[in-house]
């Protein structure tokens, strides 16, 4: 069986270092200025879990393209990160005082929306061998 090597970079290593600058940035503002911390706090959890929900929005769709039965779930995670997101962006001093509740459950729906999506993606990684399998038979 022959095995290919990719000689590609990552393709998201931009928004990876995007993220990075970000969040240095951020961190810096959270430490020089406190009492503006609980406010920004919540409206930087807000479009950090709406950009995170909308890029699994993406990445369900493309799962299911290749016909992997969990996208629904995924697609069920991703949306509700995207309601959290919007209470946080809506509410920011509702969400300031219950930022711990509303982090848990933010980081609750992507974590689900990543084990499904990891465990869908392994299975579209042994798909090939699969297929070749069938074909030698």
């Amino acid at each position: 069986m022959a095995k290919t090597k990719t000689t590609k970079p990552a393709k998201s290593w931009g928004w990876t270092l995007v993220m990075g600058i970000m969040n240095l940035a951020i961190g810096y503002m959270l430490f020089s200025n406190p009492a503006l911390t609980a406010e920004f706090l919540s409206f930087y959890l807000g479009f950090l879990v709406l950009f995170r929900s909308i890029t699994a929005v993406g990445a369900a769709l493309d799962i299911k393209k290749y016909g992997d039965q969990g996208w629904g779930t995924m697609m069920f995670a991703a949306i509700l990160g995207i309601i959290f997101a919007i209470i946080l962006l809506r509410h920011p001093v509702f969400a300031g005082l219950t930022v711990v509740t509303w982090v848990a459950l933010a980081f609750f729906a992507i974590g689900a929306f990543a084990i499904f999506f990891s465990l869908s993606l392994r299975k579209l990684h042994k798909l090939p061998e699969k297929v070749e399998k069938e074909l030698n038979a």
